[in-house]
């Protein structure tokens, strides 16, 4: 649990808080009363923030009153802003192309494993449709050339 000491808006962990007061026996569990005995209030969990792109996140951004209540903040990012070496587009630029390498080589990886899981398939003696595996493994090899990829890709059926 967090806490905001509200004369100082200063967030401390309940351990800090605790250690704050260091000669007072608190239970075991911190009430809201014997928190506002001590000019604090519990800091409640906020809802993330949500976002379908792949290259936002939630990332906690301080705390807000809402009905009397303190809760976490969160918002979507990142965030870039201009500096003396780039402009908050060329960051944003370098940012998504590292986003989009990670998740094509994760992609290669998971694809490079399924190929490597099938390689039994085509030995001379398998008895399995050659022709259904070999197409089957084609597809895996034509992954990165889907529309979608590297974020969204259809994965063939295993025959």
């Amino acid at each position: 649990m967090e806490i905001l000491i509200k004369e100082t808006n200063q967030v401390i962990s309940e351990q800090e808080f605790r250690n704050l007061y260091f000669n007072t026996s608190f239970p075991a569990i911190l009430s809201e009363d014997i928190l506002t005995d001590f000019g604090a209030v519990a800091i409640l969990e906020g809802p993330q923030a949500t976002s379908t792109s792949p290259y936002e996140y939630s990332f906690r951004d301080g705390i807000q009153e809402i009905n009397g209540k303190y809760f976490t903040k969160y918002s979507l990012g990142p965030i870039f802003v201009d500096t003396e070496d780039k402009t908050a587009a060329e960051q944003e630029t370098e940012y998504r192309a590292r986003i989009d390498e990670q998740q094509a080589t994760s992609i290669r990886n998971t694809r490079n494993q399924l190929l490597k899981d099938s390689d039994w398939t085509q030995i001379s003696d398998a008895t399995v449709n050659k022709e259904v595996w070999l197409a089957y493994r084609q597809t895996l090899r034509d992954i990165t050339l889907q529309e979608g990829f590297p974020f969204n890709i259809t994965w063939p059926t295993q025959p």
